[in-house]
Parts: structure tokens; C-alpha cells; sequence
């Protein structure tokens, strides 16, 4: 009896069990235990526990369940739906386990029956995500059937390319002619991503249409990797231009290196070289490079004898990959070879032998070189002068001197000049010299600026006659920087002074005054001594240049001078110079005592509101208490009391921690004399700040 009543109650149980699986899940109920929305509009998610509670119950509710969550998905603004998807993502990342083949199963088929129906638009886009993530393979046909949506097209592409396979690319494939515009495009992308071989075919018909199509279809193509289309790209390359031929000869890259990838080498160099034979005359230096690049891997290991044969070879592409090859192998051997190349009949290959021959040889690649200048556009100048600035050895900047003296154009000449002056070529400085007086005004210019970079000391004599005999007239400017260089290469100062003094002997007011401006550029005593004794014995234009010297020396020599000058002279343009040039040296005093004692000076000196607000502007940079009470002490002034009072503030800001006794002082004194609101309503906030009323 007992045994019975053992069985009895199982089979009761069971079939409560079963009654209850029958039953299904409430779906609303679980639901229920994801929280709502925060007050602010955000998601909090549920615990962990109640996560698990929700997808366990959704999943052992079977296939009714899930169909009901996927029924509660609704398009935005009919209602909220945000639990069901947060629930039904989370059902789908629990279905993954390999210990859920049976519910994944489920799901996939509740999905697949739910897109199937077609809801609406993000609907749609939603159930399209949930099989991207699950990628099945029975949601195929189901994606394949919308690829002529404009609106589910890619989304369904991209799922189709994660699920992959030969099914996924047969619907692609399948699909390909009968879509257009976006959808052919993305359809073309995704059989490339597949690597679908079954549709090369159906790609080589797109390579005919508009340009836009055909560069998708060939990066398609070249990542699928096969051999035959290579030949199709590089005909479709050579009838495109713009961005069109750029993404196709990208495409063509890849597919070449795919092909080397997969051992088939000779094929991958037909693409390098079709692509340099596509190009023409055209400016392209990565590219080339990278067909150079590619096409040297294949000739690395051939004998120097076998290369050099090669330069006849009737394909330029060939010929510039033997040049690159053998410039790297640095023999001096094959100069002659690489310096005839200069000469070669394709622009491409006569820049890759510019680039290569200073690996080879050093003075002796300057007359090719030169030759060759300056170029047939911007990229050749470029590489030649490059080529020029790295050459090695003895004798190269001989050479390169030697060419400048020669019969050359004004652009040569240029070129040369410039080369010259990157080097830092000193002993080509007699030979840029000559050029300083060129008939071309460019010339003239440039030779001055690089005699200035190149040239030493014993140049300053000739450009300080160039000078003052008035043949920089045009150049004065870059005559004038090239004597102040040249100049600084001098090691003793009475030397440096000895030469403008000289030059200015007989010179007229035009070139005295650039050579008193180079003269008030140095830092030597001597060039002060000869700037004041200027100012005494000169008038005019050349006295107030002697001044403007004094007055810009880059040191605080003049100081003193400058001072006396401005407290005695009647000429108020010297006077506004010498006290500006005075005012500018005490900022760069550092002793702070000195300065300010400096600063006085000056305010006491100044016959001008501008020049004593100069000073003060000098103060208020300051963050001492002593550049504070200086300050304090012009805020009564009637002509520059305002500046005073801003500088207070301004220093007060700086030093309120550590001083506000000492600011609350001198905001009081502002407050009693400035009458100006918006001073008053900056010093008051300060004054709060610092504890004041």
C-alpha cells in the first residue's frame, strides 16, 4: 500500500509538472521584475538575480513564451517596449551556451516566424540584430527576401555575412542582379567579405558599369583573390580618374598581395606593372613606391650581372623596381648604369634613379643630377634636391659650386642655391658670393639668404660694401639678415664693429641707417659706444636710427644712456624711443629691486600718459607686494589712473592668498580714488574675496 501511495503522489506531481509547463510562462510577470525607467529617463537593468529569473522562465516557458515576447515588440511612440527587447537580448546571449541547443532552436524559429510576418520598420530592424548575434543558418531564405528593401537591405546583408556559408552566399549571389543603387553596392561588398568564388562572374558584369559600382565590385573581387581578375581591374583602372581610379588602385594592391599571399607571384608583379603602365605620365609617388616596392621583392635574390641586363627591359615598371634594387645594394659598381637611367624614357623610372644614385656614388652623381633639374613638375624638383642634399663624401660641395658657376637657368640656379644652403655649405660661399649681384632679382635674394646660412665672418666685409654701395637697393632686407649672420660668426666684437663702421665711411643715409640696424643688433660694448657716439654727431634720419639701435639693443647695456637720453633730449620722437627701449630693458631685469627702482625712474621720466602706462602694464605683471604698493601709488593720477587701478587688481588676484592684508590696503586706496564703474565693480569683488566690505 505504501508503494502505491509512493507512485500515486509522483505521477500526481508529474503531472502537475506538466501542466504547468502546458501552462506556459506569464511573460508579463517576468517582465515585471525588470525595473522602469529612472525619473530621468535612464535604464536601470535588474539584479542578477532577477535577470536570471526572467530569461529561465521565459526559456522553460518554450516557444509559446518567446513568440509572446517577440509579440510585445511595437514600433517607437506606439508604447514602451524596452523591457521585452532588454529580455529578449538577454534570452538570446543565454541561448548561446552549448548546454542550450534545443531553446536557441526555439528562439531562432520564433524570430525567423516573427520576421517573416514583416512587422514594422525598426521592428524589423530589432529581430534583423537578434540573428546578426545568432547568425543561423535557417534565417537565410528570411534575410534573402528582403534584400530588395531599401530600408532592411544592409542590415540583413550584414547578417547574412555573419552567418556566412555556401547558403548565405547563394542568396547574396542570387540577389546580385536584381538589385540597384545601395543595395547592389552592399551586396557586392558582402560577397567580397565572404571570399565567394561562385561570384566572380556575376562581379566581372558589374566591373562595366558607373564607376562607383565598378570600384566596389573590384575590391570585392581583390579580396576574394582571384587570379583571373586581375586582368579585368587593370583595364577598368586605366578608364577611371578622381577618387574612382584611387579606390581602384587600392583594390588592385590587395588583390596583388593576396595573390603573393597565395604563391602565385608572377601574377601579382602583372598587376604592379599594369597598374604603373595605367598610371602614364600621371604624379603618384605611393604608388609608385609601392610598385616598386612590390616588384623589388622579386628581384632581390637575381645577380647584379642579371639586373643590370634587365635596365633594358621594355617595361618601365621592371626597370624602376632593378634601379631600386640595386641603389640599395649600395656597389659602386653599377653607377654608370643608375646615372644613365637619369635619361630614361618614363618619368617614373627617372626619379627612382634619382633616388638611388647617391647610394652609389658621391660627387660624382652631381653633374646627372644637375642635369636633370630643376625637374619636370613639383615632385621631380623635389626628389632631385633631395637627392642633391644627401649626397656623401669629398668633394661634393665642390662640385655642386662648380655647377653654380656654370651657364645655368635662373630655376638651376635656384635649386643649387637652395641645395647649398640646407647642406650648410661654407666652402661653396665664394660661389654663392658671386651670385649676390646675378642679374635675376630671385637670384639675388636667394644668394643673399644663403650666403647668410653658409657663409663666416669673412664674408661681412664684401656684404657691407654690397650694402653701401647701394646694390641691395632691391635686396636691402635680405641683404641686411645676411650681414647681421655673418656678422655673429665674428669672435671679437671690435672686429664685428670695426666692419659697419668702416662700410658706413661715405655711405649714403639709405644704406647708414641698415648698417646702424645691423649695428644695434649686436651686443658688444663697442656697438653701443658707436650707436651713442651717432646720436651726437649725426641729425636726422640717421640720428633717429642710432637711437632706434640703442633703443632695441638686445642687451640692458644702453640702459643708463637711454635714461639720460630721455630726461634731456628735446626731440620727442627720441625721447618716446629711448624711454620705451628703457622701459623694456627693466622688464628684463631680474632683480626685483632694481626693476621697480627702474619703473619709478621711467614714470618720473615719462612726459606722455602711453609711456607711463607702459610702465605700468611692466608692473602689473608682477606678483609681489612691492610691485602692488608702486601700482597704488598712480591711482590718484588723473592721467593714468585707471591703468593704475587695473594693475592693482590684477596683481591683487594673483597675490590675495598669501597677502590679502596688504591687497585689502590697496583696493581701499582704488576704491577712494577711482571714479570709473567698471573699476569699482572689479575692485569690490575682489575686496570680497580678500575678506573686505
Amino acid at each position: 500500500m505504501n508503494t502505491y501511495r509512493k507512485h500515486l503522489f509522483k505521477w500526481v506531481a508529474l503531472t502537475f509538472a506538466c501542466l504547468a509547463l502546458t501552462a506556459g510562462a506569464d511573460v508579463t510577470a517576468l517582465l515585471g521584475r525588470i525595473p522602469d525607467r529612472d525619473p530621468d529617463g535612464k535604464h536601470t537593468g535588474p539584479t542578477t538575480a532577477d535577470a536570471k529569473a526572467v530569461v529561465d522562465g521565459i526559456v522553460g516557458g518554450g516557444p509559446s513564451a518567446m513568440d509572446e515576447l517577440i509579440g510585445l515588440l511595437v514600433e517607437p511612440g506606439e508604447k514602451e517596449d524596452y523591457k521585452a527587447r532588454y529580455a529578449l537580448h538577454a534570452v538570446a546571449v543565454h541561448v548561446t551556451s552549448p548546454e542550450q541547443v534545443a531553446a536557441r532552436k526555439e528562439l531562432v524559429a520564433a524570430l525567423v516566424k516573427a520576421f517573416k510576418a514583416r512587422p514594422g520598420k525598426d521592428v524589423c530592424l530589432f529581430l534583423i540584430d537578434e540573428l546578426q548575434f545568432l547568425h543561423p543558418e535557417e534565417a537565410v531564405d528570411a534575410l534573402a527576401a528582403c534584400l530588395g528593401d531599401k530600408d532592411l537591405c544592409e542590415p540583413a546583408v550584414r547578417a547574412l555575412v555573419a552567418i556566412g556559408g555556401r547558403r548565405a552566399v547563394d542568396a547574396l549571389g542570387t540577389a546580385l542582379p536584381k538589385t540597384s543603387g545601395r543595395a547592389t553596392l552592399s551586396v557586392m561588398q558582402a560577397l567580397g567579405d565572404l571570399r565567394a568564388e561562385a561570384a566572380v562572374p556575376l562581379l566581372f558584369v558589374r566591373m562595366g558599369d558607373a564607376p562607383d559600382v565598378a570600384v566596389v565590385a573590384g575590391a570585392a573581387l581583390a579580396k576574394i583573390g582571384d587570379v583571373a581578375a586581375a586582368e579585368v581591374m587593370v583595364k577598368r583602372l586605366a578608364s577611371l580618374d578622381g577618387r574612382a581610379r584611387d579606390e581602384m588602385t587600392d583594390a588592385c594592391f590587395v588583390l596583388a598581395a593576396n595573390l603573393i599571399a597565395g604563391g602565385k607571384r608572377d601574377d601579382a608583379f602583372a598587376i604592379y606593372r599594369g597598374i604603373w603602365s595605367a598610371m602614364g605620365e600621371a604624379s603618384a609617388p605611393h604608388v609608385r613606391s609601392a610598385i616598386v616596392d612590390g616588384l623589388a621583392t622579386g628581384l632581390s635574390s637575381d645577380g647584379t650581372a642579371s639586373l643590370t641586363a634587365k635596365l633594358t627591359d621594355k617595361d618601365p615598371a621592371t626597370r624602376a623596381a632593378v634601379l631600386h634594387v640595386l641603389g640599395t645594394r649600395k656597389d659602386a659598381g653599377v653607377f654608370d648604369a643608375i646615372a644613365g637611367a637619369m635619361k630614361d624614357g618614363d618619368a617614373g623610372v627617372r626619379l627612382v634613379a634619382a633616388r638611388s644614385l647617391p647610394l652609389v656614388g658621391g660627387a660624382q652623381c652631381v653633374p646627372p643630377l644637375v642635369a636633370a633639374l630643376p625637374g619636370d613638375d613639383a615632385e621631380s624638383a623635389h626628389v632631385l634636391r633631395g637627392a642633391l642634399m644627401a649626397l656623401e663624401g669629398d668633394g661634393v660641395n665642390a662640385a655642386l659650386a662648380k655647377a653654380l658657376g656654370g651657364e645655368q637657368v635662373v630655376p638651376v640656379q635656384l635649386a643649387l642655391l637652395d641645395v647649398l644652403r640646407q647642406r650648410k655649405a661654407g666652402d661653396a660661399a665664394d660661389a654663392v658670393l658671386a651670385l649676390i649681384t646675378a642679374e635675376d632679382a630671385s637670384v639675388r635674394a636667394m644668394a643673399l639668404k644663403t650666403l647668410g646660412d653658409v657663409g663666416d665672418g669673412k664674408y661681412a666685409a664684401p656684404l657691407a660694401r654690397h650694402v653701401r654701395e647701394g646694390k641691395a637697393t632691391g635686396e636691402l632686407r635680405a641683404a641686411e639678415e645676411a650681414l647681421a649672420a655673418v656678422c655673429s660668426r665674428i669672435s671679437k666684437g671690435k672686429e664685428r664693429v670695426k666692419v659697419l663702421a668702416d662700410a658706413i665711411e661715405g655711405a649714403d643715409e639709405t644704406a647708414t641707417c641698415a648698417l646702424l640696424r645691423i649695428m644695434g643688433r649686436l651686443t658688444d660694448q663697442d656697438a653701443m659706444a658707436y650707436l651713442l657716439d651717432a646720436v651726437g654727431k649725426t641729425s636726422g634720419a640717421v640720428q633717429d636710427q642710432a637711437v632706434r639701435g640703442l633703443a632695441d639693443f638686445p642687451n640692458e647695456k644702453p640702459a643708463p644712456e637711454l635714461l639720460k637720453l630721455a630726461k634731456t633730449t628735446s626731440n620727442e620722437k627720441h625721447h618716446v624711443l629711448a624711454l620705451r627701449g628703457y622701459v623694456r630693458m627693466a622688464e628684463k631685469t631680474h632683480d626685483l629691486t632694481s626693476r621697480f627702482a627702474m619703473l619709478r625712474e621711467a614714470m618720473a621720466a615719462a612726459k606722455r600718459p602711453d609711456e607711463k602706462k607702459l610702465a605700468l602694464g611692466v608692473m602689473s605683471k608682477d606678483r609681489s607686494v612691492e610691485a602692488l604698493k608702486q601700482v597704488t601709488a598712480y591711482a590718484g593720477d588723473e592721467a593714468v589712473g585707471k591703468e593704475a587701478a587695473l594693475a592693482v587688481i590684477r596683481i591683487g588676484e594673483r597675490i590675495r592668498l598669501n597677502h590679502p592684508d596688504q591687497v585689502r590696503a590697496a583696493l581701499e586706496g582704488v576704491l577712494s580714488a577711482s571714479k570709473d564703474d567698471s573699476v569699482r565693480k572689479k575692485a569690490e569683488k575682489l575686496m570680497k574675496q580678500v575678506g573686505g566690505k
